[in-house]
């Protein structure tokens, strides 16, 4: 049985796989992608550690947008700080529940509990969609107007991008 890692240290294997991938040539900053940093992410990153990670992140987020609905957590710390009223707020907040739930359900159909019938390559492709879905959001928590938003939720986010990678890549 694999071990497992705690996110920090997985965090920081990851960034320096990326530092190690930076190529400076003619002074031009390129991002090269070596065949084997796909490897290096299935090494870092169990499969059964991004099935549970997932699922354990996604639950925490679905109850945080539940308590931002019912006003315990302020609103504007979320939707980079650019939410103008209460209607808008339950209504994006409502879609993101719904969204994360759905991506519950695609990591629950992987790990066995959901019996449902889906080919592999479309498990893939589901994955490969959070994955990409979980990279932009990534970025938008960077350029977030909220603080607590920029530097909480962005490595919470980048993280749960490279545990979509992981799932992404397996067979």
């Amino acid at each position: 049985m694999p071990q497992t890692k705690p996110a920090s240290e997985i965090c920081s294997e990851i960034a320096h796989i990326l530092y190690k991938s930076l190529s400076f040539k003619n002074c031009n900053l390129k991002l090269h992608l070596p065949l084997n940093f796909f490897e290096a992410v299935k090494k870092i990153i169990s499969e059964s550690t991004a099935v549970n990670s997932l699922l354990v992140v996604l639950s925490v987020i679905v109850i945080f947008h539940l308590l931002v609905i019912v006003h315990i957590i302020p609103y504007q710390i979320v939707w980079g700080g650019r939410i103008e009223n209460r209607q808008q707020i339950i209504t994006l907040e409502l879609i993101s529940i719904i969204i994360n739930l759905v991506m519950m359900g695609v990591v629950l159909i992987k790990k066995g509990v959901i019996n449902f019938s889906i080919g592999r390559r479309w498990l893939r492709l589901l994955f490969w969609l959070m994955f990409v879905f979980f990279l932009v959001n990534t970025l938008g928590n960077l350029v977030s107007l909220n603080q607590i938003e920029k530097f909480i939720f962005t490595p919470i986010t980048l993280f749960l991008t490279f545990c979509s990678l992981r799932l992404g890549l397996s067979k």
